[in-house]
């Protein structure tokens, strides 16, 4: 498969979409002790598929006044939506039974993983990983490490087994769509993407058991954020960007969201960190500058041809 430029505008969604996903940490922490987890990810899919849908529809009607024909819901938007589907079903499921059972600092550095995860995954496929872009994955990993990894609680749990599957999930949901965003329109590959996990959360939840409808308005805010926001702005955000730039930038860009994550706990819920996790911080961010460093400044220019979703 033929790789993909860097330019800003690839860096630009994936940026925003590691602050939409940080902030919504904030509020899956205030909704984690009420709502269960299967519950909490169906509600979240299905306001999803609502916002990209709609998105599509707005996008079809830009495309008709410029005269452009959108791609369609061809086979290749159904396979990668499909398989997208099912590793965001499942990951974020594991993610939300692994805080459960264990302490956020380790959900946040083993979910992680996945800056380290996907570019093994790339070798794997023949994608080329830069000397810079290698460095920054074992900055960012020791960053994490300084943040997430506190106090006492340092041991290898079942739990934690269960975060890095969650981990290998979004890696992979991370590849297809790499595999599949070039030959989609990103929108209804987004779109197909949370129909599936929203479908696969029904039964799931049935088995589950549904809460309260008070657990429900209780955490209401919540839900909507995670569901419009993180889930129906915040992938649509890193399928487009992934259109733009190669999965192992992406990911160093988008795991942000731990710092961001880290910074609104501090303001919005008025946590503490120490010093040692303020080096993490700085550390993932140095990651981050690290991973653009070898990218010829030519390559950094916005096309403007490409700005539309074709």
């Amino acid at each position: 498969m033929e790789r993909k430029s860097h330019n800003l505008l690839g860096t630009f969604f994936v940026s925003l979409c590691a602050l939409v996903w940080g902030f919504a940490f904030v509020f899956q922490q205030q909704a984690s002790s009420s709502v269960p987890f299967f519950t909490f990810n169906g509600l979240r899919f299905s306001l999803a598929v609502a916002v990209i849908g709609l998105m599509i529809v707005v996008n079809f009607f830009v495309d008709k006044k410029r005269g452009k024909k959108s791609k369609p819901f061809n086979k290749a938007t159904l396979i990668g939506g499909a398989l997208c589907g099912i590793c965001l079903f499942l990951a974020n499921n594991l993610q939300q039974y692994g805080i459960e059972h264990t302490s956020v600092g380790k959900t946040g550095f083993i979910t992680a993983l996945y800056i380290v995860i996907v570019p093994m995954l790339g070798i794997l496929v023949r994608h080329r990983v830069s000397p810079f872009c290698r460095f920054a994955i074992v900055v960012g990993v020791l960053g994490f490490y300084l943040m997430c990894m506190t106090g006492a609680d340092v041991s290898f749990t079942e739990a934690d087994g269960v975060l890095l599957l969650c981990a290998v999930m979004f890696s992979l949901q991370i590849m297809f769509i790499d595999r599949y965003v070039d030959e989609t329109d990103p929108f209804k590959l987004t779109f197909v993407q949370f129909v599936v996990a929203a479908l696969l959360s029904l039964p799931a939840m049935a088995v589950q058991g549904f809460p309260p409808a008070s657990a429900i308005s209780d955490n209401i805010l919540s839900i909507l954020y995670v569901g419009i926001f993180s889930a129906g702005i915040g992938f649509t955000l890193q399928t487009v960007g992934q259109k733009y730039a190669p999965p192992e930038l992406c990911t160093l860009i988008m795991s942000l969201e731990s710092v961001i994550a880290l910074v609104s706990g501090v303001a919005i819920l008025g946590e503490t960190y120490t010093a040692k996790e303020f080096v993490g911080c700085l550390l993932v961010l140095f990651a981050v500058y690290l991973a653009q460093q070898h990218v010829p400044q030519v390559m950094l220019k916005v096309n403007d041809s490409k700005f539309f979703i074709d």
